[in-house]
């Protein structure tokens, strides 16, 4: 059974540290590969208007990932109308591809967060989860959460060890405003595309 990984998120752009995080996860739960799901209008984010529009970010997260062989994109929430959720997304792609086991990647903030996600014991029953345990994270002060999860949704949880970047996607749009190059922070491709697109000015 194939195992992939689910790297969901706005980015709002996406970055190399977004890469890293996914290369992370790829290699330490040793997957077959990582699809990239960028959010359509992320629920927690509709009130408040400020997301670029879904087809920007698509586009950019297809430049971050064009030389990663490991990597895929999916459009499966791009092209959702409305509000998009996670739940929705897993029944979705498990109804489709009932034979692979799906791995939903979240940070340690993210974790203790998914009881007040839109139906986390669906989320639960249909993906299990890596959770990347960043430079001041331990296992040990998650256990509680973990616990609950696996009590009350019989969730399936194992920890990466993540040494987060310096780079965040806030960062990024405030470099852009004040007109100063990415190096280091995005491709190429995706440094060209908010350029010619004038994104984050």
């Amino acid at each position: 059974m194939k195992t992939i990984g689910i790297m969901g998120g706005t980015f709002d752009p996406p970055h190399f540290g977004h890469l890293y995080a996914a290369k992370a996860a790829y290699e330490a739960a040793k997957l077959d590969h990582i699809l990239f799901i960028p959010n359509g209008v992320p629920a927690y984010k509709a009130s408040e208007g400020r997301v670029t529009g879904k087809e920007h970010r698509y586009a950019m997260v297809q430049r971050l990932i064009a030389e990663e062989s490991w990597c895929e994109l999916s459009g499966i929430e791009c092209e959702r109308e409305g509000n998009t959720y996670t739940a929705d997304t897993l029944l979705e792609l498990t109804g489709e591809n009932p034979d692979i086991q799906y791995e939903l990647i979240v940070g340690s903030d993210s974790l203790k967060e998914m009881k007040h996600w839109y139906h986390p014991e669906i989320i639960f029953r249909l993906a299990g989860v890596i959770v990347l345990l960043r430079n001041w994270d331990t296992a040990e002060t998650l256990v509680q959460t973990v616990k609950r999860y696996e009590t009350e949704y019989g969730a399936q949880i194992r920890f990466v060890p993540f040494e987060k970047q310096e780079i965040s996607s806030t960062l990024i749009r405030r470099k852009v405003k004040n007109g100063e190059r990415l190096t280091g922070l995005v491709p190429e491709g995706v440094e060209q595309y908010i350029a010619e697109h004038r994104l984050y000015r």
